[in-house]
C-alpha cells in the first residue's frame, strides 16, 4: 500500500457522510503498525536540477501539505496501540521536513541530500 493509497482511503472513509453514510465516531484500534513505504529506496536518475525543480514544487506547496499533515494528525488522535506511536512519529517526521524546507532554499536542500555538489 502506498502512501498516496493510505491517503486517498483516508479521505474516502472520512467523506463517507457526503454520500449518505453515516460517519464513523468509533475510536480506530490498530495494534498491529501497516508496513508502508512513504519514500522509494531506489531512486535512479536524480540529477541535481531535478531535485532542485522537485524541491521548488514542495516548497510551493508547503502550506496544503501542511493541511494534509493536519488531517493525518486528527487520524493519529483517533488510533490506539502501538501503532499510534508510529503515527505520531511520521506527522513528527513530515513537520520537521516542511520545516526544514521552509528555511532553506531548493540548492540547499539539494546539497543536503546529496543530489548537488
Amino acid at each position: 500500500m502506498s502512501a498516496f493509497t493510505l491517503l486517498f482511503a483516508t479521505m474516502n472513509f472520512v467523506g463517507a457522510s457526503e454520500f449518505g453514510v453515516p460517519p464513523c465516531n468509533d475510536i480506530i484500534i490498530i495494534d498491529t503498525p501497516l508496513p508502508i513505504a512513504l519514500v522509494p529506496t531506489n531512486v535512479q536518475n536524480i540529477t541535481c536540477s531535478k531535485c532542485i525543480s522537485t524541491v521548488t514544487t514542495l516548497k510551493n506547496d508547503t502550506a496544503f501539505l501542511s493541511r494534509i499533515t493536519q488531517d493525518i494528525e486528527y487520524v493519529c488522535g483517533k488510533i490506539f496501540g502501538p501503532a499510534a506511536h508510529e503515527c505520531v512519529n511520521v506527522t513528527d517526521d513530515i513537520r520537521k521536513g516542511l520545516d526544514y524546507l521552509s528555511k532553506h532554499n531548493a540548492t540547499e536542500v539539494c546539497k543536503h541530500l546529496h543530489y548537488c555538489s
